[in-house]
């Protein structure tokens, strides 16, 4: 498969994070989410685990953590199998991505993956076969009068995801938004 088969497959929209902004979301929510859109809409590309054992939140960039995995898998374009591990440490959240294989990235589209987590507020340790993104615990949720429920943080992010994954323009490359055609925009 080709990386415009694989864009035309998914049916992959050419959307930017508009929203540079981050949001206090329970992690497990955070989790959940991922798990369920890459499951729902990626199996056999992706296998997604989670080990929660934390009622924390994590401070993200919604938009800019959906515009990282629509950026790797896109970059992969399923030449690798990969493998999600969601897992709460002590202090932080760790999402570790890895696969059998030397990940096929080249060194600009991993510059690319880099700024795009940082930008998620995310940090990131690449390696030849894993990706490992780390979010520390916030206690942004503390000092807030109203708290997001899990319910709302998994809502947020799975709309976030799908509005970055699918709607917009016509994916070209994961840097550019797509050109509208001119004839279509007349009809």
């Amino acid at each position: 498969m080709t990386n415009r088969e694989f864009v035309d497959q998914y049916n992959l929209s050419g959307a930017l994070p508009v929203d540079p902004s981050s949001r206090v979301i329970p992690a497990s929510s955070y989790a959940e989410a991922l798990a369920d859109f890459l499951g729902e809409h990626f199996r056999g590309l992706i296998r997604v685990e989670k080990r929660l054992d934390t009622a924390e939140s994590v401070l993200i960039s919604p938009e800019y953590a959906a515009f990282f995995f629509k950026t790797l898998l896109t970059y992969i374009y399923g030449r690798v199998f990969l493998t999600l591990l969601i897992s709460s440490e002590i202090d932080r959240l760790v999402t570790l991505i890895e696969s059998e294989e030397d990940l096929p990235l080249s060194d600009k589209e991993m510059r690319f993956l880099i700024k795009t987590a940082r930008n998620a507020g995310m940090d990131i340790m690449p390696a030849e076969k894993s990706i490992k993104l780390t979010l520390r615990y916030s206690d942004a949720a503390i000092r807030r009068v109203y708290a997001v429920s899990p319910a709302d943080g998994r809502v947020r992010m799975l709309s976030k995801l799908s509005e970055i994954f699918f709607c917009g323009a016509k994916y070209t490359r994961a840097s550019e938004p797509a050109k509208q055609n001119s004839k279509s925009d007349k009809k």
